[in-house]
């Protein structure tokens, strides 16, 4: 996608599962946002993204969904915010891998950013 020319400010990368560290630092140059999906993800067996190598001050990170069929047939944000900590907390076999604050960033602030929000409203 680098080399066509796509990414940029104003794409929003959807999954972000199988990003390395390259990868992760050509979307943070790029100003790419990105966003998670975790019940997608688990419920598809997609993998489990590399939320805490990506959060901030590399890249903004939201909260999405991919609609009732791909997200555990609802599309309720809150269990979606349970979900993201305690599938990074497992994958890292950390319990501190992601905690309440960051939860709450991704799903408000860094969501913005990730949707690039605070620059259609500078405009």
């Amino acid at each position: 996608m680098n080399r066509i020319g796509f990414l940029g400010p104003d794409v929003v990368a959807a999954h972000c599962v199988w990003v390395d560290e390259t990868d992760r630092k050509l979307l943070a140059e790029k100003g790419v946002g990105c966003v998670h999906n975790p019940s997608s993800n688990m419920m598809l067996a997609s993998g489990v993204a590399p939320v805490v190598e990506e959060r901030p001050p590399a890249i903004a990170v939201g909260l999405g969904t991919d609609g009732p069929s791909g997200s555990n047939n609802d599309l309720d944000l809150m269990d979606r915010d349970r979900s993201r900590a305690k599938l990074q907390k497992i994958s890292k076999m950390d319990p501190r891998a992601l905690g309440a604050k960051s939860v709450v960033e991704m799903a408000t602030i860094e969501g913005a950013k990730a949707v690039h929000l605070e620059r259609k409203s500078a405009h």
